[in-house]
């Protein structure tokens, strides 16, 4: 009985052996079996990033129980297993052995260090470094790498919020390109050759000095992006006192956020702005847009030519005509802008305008004095009704020997709802009639628009319009 049992196991298995060889020839038949092996190479990568995501799926490697042919491409892949993830030891240490000798990249899925100790002879392979962890854990992990990481070009430190500030004592690092720093301080000697640096949250004490930030930036005459937040690269009585500007002709993107306009206003100070390079500026308080720039701003900014002002809620925009991104953007969390544009910005090209709040008191009323620098507007567009009062009214206003503001003006956008002009219309169409009498023997046109149901519609055609889109 008992040989019987086993001689049917035996052909059971045969029996399934060969179904597996049938079936893995007909997966040859499938179409997804004619890509090639660099594609699906391509497709298990995106996979790969899967097994990183913090909802943390349940079966993180599910595609190579596909088939035989998928599992054997994936495990034989160096480059699907060059993340580490340094919080899953088990993981880790598959994808240490199945990396190869590939570069290999370590992360942190929580802020649990579980696999410092499986670093050790992997350490000359490590390109980059993305974690978020206790100060003491990312003390260990340096250890455990060594006192050096060569291949290291990529570098991102960051602790939990609740940890205080704190340097970690890290050796050269020659080929470092990007580096981002959360509360956490290095030997700022060590930065050079930068491409990309970020720093964030720390106080005086743990931040560069002024000096030492500019070093980093003599000594990283190619870096693209700078993105400081809540840094203060203050002075110190023991450095040497800057004494030029530093050209960054590479620069494509500066970021500061600040809590007053001083810290910005140093940094600035040293940067002369390339004209391709955006600007981006967050600052609680200020009592002038002026106080955020050098006073030297004039010269420095002269190359700036921008083709559209944007005011939002809170913050100032100014573009150019080769990008949809702000060439510079302004934000405060007061309660407004303090003042329409800063004095040495050339808005002479600016051709459009739009104001999607409401202006206080104090700015409307120099709405004259900002119009009379826009010769070249042709466009304004407004979502308030008491705002565009405002700028029929400035606009009716003679002035000069032309007798008249912003001469090229074509049209005028209320940029709401039609119930809210309904609701505006009467006041409206008085305003609208005493600009087209103020403009009357002008020798150009106006055209008015508004938004209604999300849709941009001519004045002209309403049924319930009086007064018609065009004066000339």
């Amino acid at each position: 009985m008992e040989n019987t049992k086993q001689a049917l196991q035996e052909e059971e298995l045969c029996l399934i052996s060969a179904l597996s060889a049938v079936r893995t020839k007909l997966n040859e038949f499938t179409l997804i079996s004619s890509l090639p092996t660099e594609v699906l190479e391509y497709i298990f990568g995106i996979c790969v990033f899967w097994m990183y995501d913090p909802r943390r799926q349940k079966h993180r490697l599910a595609w190579t129980q596909v088939c035989r042919k998928w599992r054997c491409i994936s495990l034989n892949a160096a480059r699907l297993w060059h993340f580490i993830d340094l919080a899953d030891a088990p993981l880790a240490s598959k994808c240490l052995v199945r990396s190869a000798s590939a570069p290999i990249h370590l992360t942190t899925s929580t802020w649990k260090l579980r696999a410092d100790d499986l670093l050790s002879a992997h350490a000359p392979r490590v390109q980059s470094i993305d974690v978020l962890l206790f100060p003491l854990d990312l003390v260990h992990l340096f250890k455990r790498c060594g006192p050096e990481l060569p291949a290291l070009t990529r570098l991102s430190l960051k602790v939990p919020p609740v940890c205080s500030n704190f340097v970690l004592e890290v050796s050269t690092l020659p080929s470092l390109r990007s580096l981002t720093l959360l509360g956490v301080a290095i030997p700022w000697n060590i930065c050079a050759g930068l491409t990309y640096l970020s720093l964030g949250d720390l106080i005086p004490g743990y931040s560069p000095t002024l000096w030492q930030f500019l070093v980093i930036l003599e000594a990283s005459p190619y870096i693209e992006e700078i993105h400081l937040e809540h840094v203060r690269p203050t002075p110190s009585d023991t450095d040497p006192c800057p004494s030029s500007l530093i050209p960054l002709t590479s620069l494509r993107r500066l970021s500061i956020m600040a809590r007053t306009p001083l810290n910005i206003r140093t940094i600035l100070s040293y940067i002369p702005f390339p004209p391709t390079a955006r600007l981006i500026i967050d600052c609680n308080e200020f009592e002038s847009l002026n106080d955020l720039f050098p006073t030297s701003a004039s010269t420095m900014y002269s190359d700036l030519r921008a083709c559209a002002i944007h005011f939002k809620e809170n913050s100032f925009e100014l573009y150019d005509s080769a990008s949809s991104e702000p060439i510079i953007s302004i934000k405060t969390h007061g309660a407004h802008l303090p003042t329409i544009t800063p004095d040495f910005f050339d808005t002479s090209d600016v051709t459009t305008l739009e104001i999607d709040h409401t202006l206080p008191e104090p700015i409307a009323d120099t709405l004259v004095a900002f119009f009379a620098r826009l010769p070249a507007l042709e466009t304004i567009r407004v979502t308030d009704s008491s705002l565009f009062s405002s700028v029929i009214a400035a606009l009716s206003k003679p002035v000069g020997q032309n007798g008249m503001l912003c001469q090229k003006l074509r049209s005028i956008c209320f940029w709401k709802s039609r119930e809210h002009w309904e609701r505006f219309e009467k006041e409206g169409n008085e305003l609208l009639l005493s600009l087209a009498k103020s403009r009357r023997n002008a020798s150009f046109s106006v055209k008015l628009q508004f938004m209604q149901s999300g849709v941009l519609h001519d004045n002209i055609g309403h049924e319930r319009s009086t007064v018609s889109s065009s004066f000339t």
